[in-house]
């Protein structure tokens, strides 16, 4: 009987240690296959990454080549430029009827590949224009834009925007709403950078009293990427200028306010006509006034652009907004 009780035994252990030992190498087994999900998944992520990084860093180079060569191909840089000097037309003369640096430096440009005809220059100084008059307007800007070939390429081109100090030169567009250019560029081609564009509701020639006009904030700085730097005082102090260039002629615009701002804000209304709201609108405008510039004028003759870019938040946007300061207008013959 003891015999028998003491087999008995030796079974009951033998299969309880093989079962401890079943059970051990099924755990392994289980821990060996969660580590191998584990790193698959993590190789996984890394190769998404990867793939996304990359594909980013072309987006970013294909929009800087685009829009590089865009400035190559239709504008002509001019020279130093300052408010008490007079603004060179069109066909690179000064307004005093002077050779500028520009003139001698585009000399073997014919008016074709600068995109001039014959036209007269009527130049108007802005009530409450910038008492700024020594200030630099920037180093290089564009003297001619060939708008003809441009508008051949895309009649939605209306105009050409250019700030020294947030490293702004890109050409205009505007669609039949605010979404069709997100992602397109001047051409109506497929381009994450999309394109600098005017609010549908704008009129083509920026005469509204708050034209206002989107681009988006790429993390290279590149389209409206570096307009945040426009709130510091050692860019503003320098260099407070926007330039418009339209076919019609050049605005030059002084900047206001740079601040944030909620995505459905006041800031985004366009006046046609002045009045109490238009005041009102501008009043608002002036609490956000950088230190050392000018405020907002709300006389008859005032003008102002808005840009908008986003922010890390859906929700906000980084606006500014600056006021007319100078314009011509060019007449054709």
């Amino acid at each position: 009987i003891n015999a028998m009780a003491g087999k008995e035994i030796t079974v009951a252990e033998n299969k309880a240690e093989n079962t401890e030992t079943g059970g051990k190498k099924s755990a392994g087994i289980k821990g060996r296959v969660l580590s191998y999900c584990i790193i698959a998944v993590c190789v996984a992520v890394l190769i998404h990454g990867s793939v996304n990084l990359i594909r980013t860093l072309n987006n970013y180079r294909v929009a800087d080549e685009l829009y590089s060569e865009t400035v190559d191909e239709f504008v002509s840089m001019g020279d130093v430029w300052y408010e008490e000097e007079p603004i060179p037309d069109d066909s690179g003369e000064s307004r005093n009827g002077g050779e500028s640096s520009s003139d001698k430096s585009n000399a073997n440009k014919t008016s074709e590949e600068k995109g001039s005809s014959n036209k007269t220059s009527t130049e108007k100084t802005v009530t409450g224009k910038s008492q700024n008059s020594t200030k630099k307007a920037g180093s290089k800007r564009p003297a001619s834009i060939n708008f003809n070939k441009l508008r051949e390429i895309n009649p939605d081109v209306i105009g050409w925007i250019y700030i020294g100090g947030a490293n702004v030169n890109y050409p205009i567009v505007k669609g039949k709403n605010n979404d069709y250019y997100l992602h397109r560029d001047y051409r109506k081609k497929s381009l994450f950078a999309g394109s600098i564009f005017a609010d549908y509701r704008d009129s083509s020639d920026f005469s509204d009293l708050n034209a206002v006009i989107y681009g988006h904030n790429m993390k290279n700085g590149s389209m409206f990427g570096r307009l945040r730097r426009l709130s510091k005082k050692s860019v503003y102090g320098s260099d407070p200028y926007i330039w418009i260039y339209t076919p019609q002629g050049t605005r030059c615009y002084e900047i206001s306010a740079v601040f944030q701002t909620d995505a459905g804000s006041y800031v985004y209304t366009i006046f046609k006509k002045h009045g109490k709201d238009y005041t009102k609108w501008v009043n608002k405008i002036n609490k956000h006034t950088l230190s050392g510039l000018n405020k907002l004028p709300s006389d008859e003759e005032s003008k102002c652009i808005t840009l908008s870019t986003c922010t890390g938040s859906a929700s906000r946007r980084t606006v500014v907004v600056a006021s007319l300061v100078r314009e011509r207008s060019d007449d054709k013959d």
